[in-house]
């Protein structure tokens, strides 16, 4: 067994839960897997990884997924075995070379590209019906709040709180099992970088997504089978910014399957 670390965010304070817990929460039936549960005074929280763990039949959207953050959810995605991913995101000729270097890696028909925009309606709303038409179901969305830096603080608001309110309404929309859909999960995804490199208006935003993630989640997950989770991603600890691109290797990890599988709805998490 190989373990994954992760931190589990409460109101801001870190709790955890023991490696022991975390495996016997394997042997419960699905719903009563609410890893949050039962929190020790720990600092760290552990969760199994399993080669074993899978996401066959799944149909994942990502929206903002030609980034480092969203290349890296694509790819732990594709390797859980996922069914289809739609990658969604603004740069046309980025989205397009990155569904051909998945295909020859992972296999024809089993990612696309959209365009999308986050700050735009139309855009937002094409990337989930084009979806819903090409792969005919979502189960997994992942909306990447990204800090597009000092140049407009309407421009950040628009795309990381309006917009990805936006989205996750959509998800809901389409994944509601109170309305023809299977249920599903919302994973938004924080960018978290130095706060040095922070801007107030995304730090805003950032504190905004955790109270919306569990207002929402307590509102409807037991009427819609919708949970939301909501996971910073230390940018710096991921991102090779030497030489632009990627190292391999666990430490580059989200496991993001896992996480979706386990998390319970409402909870923050940190890698």
């Amino acid at each position: 067994m190989v373990m994954s670390k992760f931190f589990v965010r409460n109101d801001f304070s870190l709790r955890s839960v023991c490696k022991d817990y975390a495996t016997a929460l394997e042997a419960r039936p699905q719903e009563e897997r609410n890893v949050g549960k039962g929190l020790t005074d720990r600092e760290e929280v552990f969760l199994p990884m399993r080669k074993a763990i899978r996401m066959e039949g799944k149909v994942a959207l990502i929206m903002g997924g030609t980034n480092e953050i969203g290349v890296l959810c694509v790819r732990e995605m594709l390797t859980a075995g996922v069914g289809s991913v739609m990658i969604a995101d603004e740069d046309e000729e980025s989205g397009k070379n990155l569904v051909v270097k998945l295909s020859a890696e992972y296999g024809p028909e089993k990612t696309a590209f959209i365009r999308t925009n986050f700050a735009c309606d139309n855009l937002l709303n094409n990337a989930f019906e084009k979806t819903l038409e090409h792969f005919q179901k979502i189960d997994v969305l992942v909306n990447i709040a990204n800090s597009v830096g000092h140049r407009n603080w309407e421009t950040e608001i628009d795309k990381n709180v309006k917009g990805i309110v936006k989205s996750t309404l959509l998800g809901y929309k389409y994944m509601d099992a109170s309305n023809g859909g299977d249920g599903g999960s919302v994973l938004n995804m924080v960018c978290d970088r130095e706060r040095t490199l922070a801007t107030p208006y995304f730090e805003g935003c950032r504190h905004y997504l955790v109270a919306f993630g569990k207002t929402m989640s307590q509102q409807n997950h037991i009427n819609t089978g919708v949970k939301i989770v909501t996971l910073f991603v230390n940018v710096d600890d991921v991102y090779n910014q030497n030489d632009g691109c990627l190292e391999k290797g666990r430490k580059n990890e989200c496991d993001i399957p896992n996480l979706i599988r386990l998390a319970r709805t409402g909870s923050i998490w940190t890698t």
